[in-house]
């Protein structure tokens, strides 16, 4: 059975535990040329995946889990 938890990490140790197969994403506000991003990249080549949101998106997501702006 897998499990599946938040894990906390910085985002050096986030592009290491993406490529050793430890957690399946990461969460990093920024893209390349990021350190972490695109030492991800580099690590993952065509397996790494970035996912967009429009202005839109972001919204709806900000109500949905009642985030406020920051």
């Amino acid at each position: 059975m897998t499990r599946a938890f938040n894990c906390y990490m910085g985002y050096g140790p986030s592009a290491n535990a993406l490529q050793d197969g430890n957690i399946v994403g990461m969460n990093i506000p920024a893209g390349p040329p990021v350190t972490a991003v695109t030492r991800a990249f580099a690590l993952m080549g065509d397996e790494m995946t970035v996912l967009e949101f429009t202005q839109e998106d972001i919204e709806t997501i900000t109500m949905s889990f009642h985030y406020g702006r920051f």
